[in-house]
C-alpha cells in the first residue's frame, strides 16, 4: 500500500538519481551496520563456548548476517514516524527519504529475499531440508543448529511424568520454567486447533515414510 502512494513518488520524479544514490547508501549502510552487529557478537559467543560443534563457524555467520538483511514494516514505521505528519508530506527532502525507505524494503525482500536459499545451498551443499533436522539420522548435524524446541518437548514430557517435580501446567511450574510452561500450552493449542486445520507435523519426529510425505496416491511411481 505505501508502494501505491502516488503523491509521495510523483514529487520525486524530478530526482531519481538523488532517490537512487539516497536507496543505494541506505541499502549499503544496513548492510554494513548489519555486519558490525553479527560478526562481533558472534566472535565473543565462540569465545565463549568450548565445544567446537556449538560454535558458530564463518559460514554460519554469513547467513545469519545476510537472512538479517529483509527490511519491512518497522522500517516503514520509523520512516513515516520521522518524516511524515500523520502519513503526508509535501516536503521533497522528507518525499525523497520515504520513496527511499520503500525502495530499501522492495529491494531488500526480493533480493535478498530470494537469493537466502541459494546462499545457504552454496555454503552448505551438504545439507538437507529442514525436515532432515527433524529426522534421528541427525548426529553430524551440529546441536547449535537443531530446533531448539525439540530439546525442551522431552524435557517437558519428562518433568510432567515426574511427581517430585512441578507440572508445566502448573503455577509453580511456570514460575520454575516459564519458558517451557509456555511451550507446552502452546503445543497443546497447536496439536488442538492449529494442525488439525492447517496440517503439518509441528514439532514431530520425521518418518521418511509418513502419509506427509508419500505423495498423493497413484503417483507413487511417478
Amino acid at each position: 500500500m505505501d508502494v501505491l502512494d502516488i503523491d509521495k513518488w510523483r514529487i520525486v520524479r524530478d530526482s531519481l538519481g538523488t532517490s537512487v544514490a539516497v536507496s543505494s547508501i541506505l541499502i549499503g549502510l544496513l548492510m554494513l551496520g548489519r555486519a558490525a552487529f553479527v560478526f562481533p557478537l558472534s566472535f565473543l559467543s565462540n569465545l565463549a563456548k568450548k565445544n567446537q560443534s556449538e560454535k558458530i563457524n564463518f559460514k554460519m555467520q554469513v547467513v545469519i548476517w545476510w537472512s538479517g538483511l529483509i527490511r519491512g514494516a518497522v522500517l516503514m514505521a520509523l520512516a513515516y514516524n520521522k518524516f511524515t505528519m500523520a502519513g503526508h508530506t509535501d516536503l521533497h527532502e522528507h518525499a525523497i527519504m520515504i520513496t527511499s525507505t520503500i525502495t530499501v524494503c522492495l529491494f531488500s525482500t526480493m533480493v535478498f529475499g530470494m537469493l537466502t536459499k541459494p546462499l545457504i545451498r552454496y555454503l552448505f551443499p551438504h545439507q538437507q531440508g529442514p525436515t532432515s533436522m527433524l529426522s534421528d539420522d541427525n548426529n553430524n548435524i551440529p546441536k547449535s543448529i537443531q530446533v531448539p524446541l525439540l530439546d525442551q518437548d522431552s524435557s517437558i514430557e519428562e518433568v510432567a511424568g515426574n511427581e517430585n517435580l512441578p507440572r508445566p501446567d502448573s503455577i509453580r511450574g511456570f514460575l520454575t520454567w516459564p519458558t517451557k510452561t509456555v511451550h507446552y500450552y502452546w503445543r497443546q493449542f497447536d496439536d488442538s486447533f492449529m494442525r488439525p486445520v492447517f496440517g503439518g507435523r509441528g514439532f514431530g519426529p520425521f518418518v521418511s515414510s509418513s502419509p506427509t510425505e508419500r505423495g498423493p496416491p497413484g503417483l507413487s511411481g511417478a
